[in-house]
């Protein structure tokens, strides 16, 4: 069989270097600068073939097709991925309060929500010492299958929209994306409460506070998330673990002592924000980043015909 990472291309999209390869079935492998290192695990036989992926996927609470999955060993090393279809085109299914404040709130494209990952990742905007979280990005993965355009679920206006947008952008309608992100070790907010003795009440109040929370650092940062829920903030699986031993003990104040654990690691940033198809910039972000593209372009202009040293190990 011919090996899927044979033939390999370096493309930048929307700021996001990929290698792309064409792989064994046909399809389109890019994988970002966090799986290069692991090219040999994203190999399509070694976690997408048909039997290992039906067998060893497991369905993520409260989704229709986000799945966790772990690749086949490598070299004595297997990885945990979650792999999720794109919703690019589709309708959002969002209750009538958020859509009243997010009317315009569309799915992402792949390039799109990678982008914007990667650049909440390199923490360039907002205050410097509050940095938000998240999986890291790994590959998408695009089949060679074709759907028809009503299986796809997806409307041209709304994929005209994004190529507009976006100028030169690959997105093929009838497509399907599979986004690959790295498994993050831990429990999300729902989970973690299920350690913590409260009252249905108590519960709720808390779930509101700590999502406002996450909804308040991703504005500081510059981004929304049209859907944030408590399920979209995680607790790494080390302080998942401190919070339930000290649920294990026999204080009879150990919930209040957990509930003020989560609050200490939450204010100290320690919790990741997962799920990005509804993630967008801020009015204010995006402005600014339409402003540094401008001066961007005119710097290039205004130097386009002073001749650039080549390094000094090259030479003419």
């Amino acid at each position: 069989m011919e090996k899927t990472l044979s033939k390999k291309s370096l493309v930048n999209v929307l700021g996001v270097v990929y290698v792309h390869t064409k792989t064994s079935d046909g399809g389109d492998l890019y994988l970002t600068r966090f799986a290069e290192p692991y090219e040999e695990h994203f190999d399509i036989t070694n976690w997408y073939e048909k039997n290992w992926f039906d067998k060893h996927k497991i369905r993520l609470k409260g989704t229709s097709s986000v799945y966790r999955v772990p690749t086949k060993e490598v070299k004595g090393k297997s990885l945990d991925l979650v792999v999720k279809n794109c919703r690019v085109g589709e309708d959002v299914p969002l209750d009538t309060h958020t859509l009243e404040e997010f009317c315009d709130a569309e799915f992402n494209s792949p390039w799109e929500e990678f982008s914007l990952v990667t650049e909440m990742r390199e923490n360039i905007y907002g205050p410097k010492e509050l940095r938000v979280n998240t999986q890291r990005p790994m590959a998408i993965y695009v089949p060679p299958e074709k759907m028809q355009l009503w299986q796809s679920g997806r409307s041209r206006e709304k994929i005209n929209r994004i190529r507009v947008k976006h100028p030169g952008i690959d997105l093929d309608i009838l497509k399907q994306y599979k986004l690959i992100y790295e498994w993050i070790k831990g429990k999300n907010l729902i989970e973690v409460f299920e350690l913590i003795n409260v009252d249905s009440a108590e519960l709720v109040s808390h779930l509101k506070k700590i999502n406002y929370k996450g909804i308040g650092d991703l504005n500081k940062k510059g981004y929304l998330v049209a859907d944030m829920k408590p399920e979209h903030i995680i607790i790494s699986e080390e302080n998942t673990e401190r919070i339930k031993k000290i649920g294990g003990s026999q204080d009879i104040d150990a919930p209040g002592k957990q509930t003020e654990l989560l609050y200490q690691l939450l204010n100290e940033g320690k919790y990741s924000v997962v799920d990005y198809e509804l993630l967008s910039r801020t009015p204010e972000h995006e402005d600014a980043v339409k402003s540094s593209r401008r001066y961007s372009y005119l710097d290039d202009q205004l130097n386009r015909f002073t001749p650039t040293p080549l390094p000094s190990h090259l030479s003419y």
